[in-house]
């Protein structure tokens, strides 16, 4: 479990806060906003419910599990090899390039191909249609799709974490953070699937949902552990596929980024279940055991 956790872990807070280097129109100052709780959204809704009863006890389990991965996700992510010289000279333009595409770059995305940890990249706000079947679970003070690059990620079957961009500055041919990655922990959302049913006096029911809650924990909790400006740099293979690399501002590499292929897919061709969701397998399965839980109660 723990090298599929460590991978996991390593790679959703790579493909959130990578996106966030896109272009957008953020709230300045965001490094002076108090530290504070997701807020929950309001709702009857039985799963919105037992995310609020549970959200202590998936914040605790989180702590636990990053506690006990040697090295720590955050530690893993921030590894950096020698500097590379050329590193903010060869690449391209990604958001021309996606203007230049039929509808511009408000109709098309970046999918990011990876088995363990697929991705999707929108660099001009989230359609509102994309979500239509998803609900909101939670979201951080600091969390706007509205005009900002929007990355999304799976963190179960059924759920997906959502991130709001900010605005970037350009490093020669790279684009970077203006803050620090710890701050984007502010800028999170949770979604799940509508149409699967929650049963709160089902024991595999609940287990799933609380698997959820502690893995949106367990990505929070990886930000926030994270001190470092990034800035990601979108390349060519001779091929053409593209594919990008992170590094800090020195020039130095993240290692353990990987080199997966990026797709330019079109909004209208995007089912989020059936790319992001619908064969995640979450690295804690079996990490939860219905002895350490108990359903809410109506």
């Amino acid at each position: 479990m723990r090298d599929a956790l460590l991978k996991m872990l390593i790679l959703v807070p790579v493909a959130l806060c990578y996106a966030s280097v896109a272009h957008g129109q953020g709230t300045d100052g965001v490094s002076a906003v108090n530290e504070q709780s997701p807020d929950e959204i309001s709702s009857t809704n039985k799963v919105s419910q037992f995310w609020s009863d549970y959200r202590a006890q998936g914040e605790e389990a989180a702590e636990t599990i990053f506690n006990i991965s040697k090295p720590d996700p955050a530690t893993r992510l921030l590894e950096t090899g020698p500097v590379d010289p050329d590193w903010n000279s060869r690449g391209f333009d990604i958001e021309g390039y996606l203007n230049g595409l039929p509808g511009g770059v408000a109709a098309n995305a970046v999918y990011d191909v990876d088995e363990a940890s697929p991705g999707l990249t929108f660099f001009d706000g989230l359609p509102d249609v994309l979500l239509s079947g998803w609900e909101m679970l939670q979201k951080g003070p600091l969390y706007d799709p509205e005009g900002n690059s929007v990355a999304l990620s799976p963190i179960s079957k059924n759920h997906i974490v959502a991130i709001s961009g900010s605005d970037s500055q350009d490093n020669g041919t790279a684009k970077c953070t203006n803050f620090r990655i710890n701050n984007l922990s502010k800028r999170v959302a949770v979604f799940r699937n509508q149409s699967t049913l929650f049963d709160s006096n089902d024991r595999d029911s609940v287990i799933k949902e609380t698997e959820a809650i502690v893995m949106a924990n367990l990505v929070v909790k990886t930000m926030q552990s994270l001190g470092s400006v990034i800035c990601e740099v979108h390349r060519r293979k001779n091929d053409g596929t593209i594919f990008s690399r992170v590094y800090n501002l020195e020039g130095e590499l993240f290692v353990n980024q990987g080199v997966d292929e990026k797709r330019v897919i079109s909004v209208s061709d995007i089912d989020v279940s059936e790319l992001l969701t619908q064969n995640f397998v979450s690295p804690i399965e079996g990490f939860i055991t219905a002895s350490a839980i108990t359903p809410s109660q109506d």
